[in-house]
């Protein structure tokens, strides 16, 4: 019996996120290096450009149409990762063989789904704080038009207003993400439409949405302490450069270097942090499970009945 299924407090979460990848780093890291790897190559690619002399008309065509292309490129790529490292997760956590062949050939099968997930989850959340971005400029606007020069008390009062709209806004958006989180693993799991997956989860994460606010907190803090971790040469570089008085012309020169460097340690610490995020919120859906329809009963149940249903089936051919 696999005694990692159980009810798991956040910690203990937490702890078997840690456990899991540190176990199977190079699956996991191998995994969700896609979406990091496109990055970086729209990054150089538009690094390679900023070298070339092209005129405006070029330059803004061609600007344009990269980022728009690495644009749908990332959104594929960050479906095919994130689906492939749930699918990784939920082989290990039954103690099961994984490989990231087998993990990204399971979700390219059903990868239309997994990206009706991901825009949909991005529309319904991040929806909220883009509405809110939009009357903040339509206020802008109008106060412009209209009010040229706002009194003291008027300026303060649409300050407020600007203040609460996106701290509503960002609330509301973050509320809703949460509440989709586990829709991916729902998705692959369960193996069940966008629609359905998306309204599994807003059940399975009914009363959980603190939690998996505190994870995503957590998993950000170490993205970043990583990130910066990695960046640190060149903070030390620049500082270093401050304080020694370094001329512009030197400045420039190491520019470049410093640039690929930036872009390749971003590059690392995505893909080295990326993965804690996915793994604990993978292990939140079956914690969830497990909690609001005895999944784990259901699994064992499972492991049970398919050994005497195959010694069935082989004693009914013999």
């Amino acid at each position: 019996m696999n005694t990692a299924l159980r009810p798991m407090s956040t910690s203990e979460v937490l702890d078997r996120t840690f456990h899991l990848y540190r176990n199977n780093f190079l699956l996991f890291c191998g995994i969700a290096a896609l979406p990091p790897a496109m990055i970086l190559l729209m990054k150089l690619s538009l690094l390679m450009f900023a070298q070339a002399k092209l005129g405006d008309l070029s330059s803004g065509i061609y600007i344009g149409v990269t980022t728009l292309l690495w644009i749908f490129l990332f959104v594929v790529g960050y479906a095919l990762a994130g689906g492939a490292s749930v699918y990784a997760v939920s082989l290990v956590h039954l103690e099961r063989p994984a490989t990231i062949r087998e993990s990204y050939r399971k979700v390219r099968l059903i990868l239309g789904r997994i990206l009706n997930v991901v825009i949909s989850v991005f529309l319904r959340s991040m929806g909220i704080l883009i509405l809110a971005m939009l009357v903040i400029f339509a206020l802008a606007l109008g106060f412009k038009v209209f009010v040229n020069r706002p009194a003291p008390e008027f300026a303060v009062l649409a300050g407020i207003i600007v203040l609460a709209l996106l701290l509503v806004g960002s609330v509301v958006a973050f509320f809703l993400y949460a509440r989709y989180s586990l829709a991916v693993a729902a998705c692959i799991v369960e193996d069940i439409p966008a629609r359905q997956a998306l309204r599994r989860s807003s059940v399975l994460t009914k009363g959980s949405i603190g939690r998996i606010w505190l994870i995503y907190i957590l998993t950000t803090i170490i993205s970043i302490a990583l990130t910066y971790l990695l960046l640190s040469p060149t903070l030390i570089w620049v500082a270093v450069s401050v304080a020694a008085g370094a001329a512009k012309g030197q400045m420039n020169q190491m520019s470049i270097p410093l640039q690929l460097w930036n872009h390749v340690g971003e590059f690392l610490a995505s893909t080295i942090a990326g993965p804690i995020a996915t793994i604990a919120i993978a292990l939140v859906y079956y914690d969830e499970r497990i909690r609001k329809e005895a999944f784990d009963l259901q699994y064992m149940m499972q492991a049970i009945d398919g050994p005497q249903a195959q010694a069935a089936s082989t004693a009914a051919a013999g």
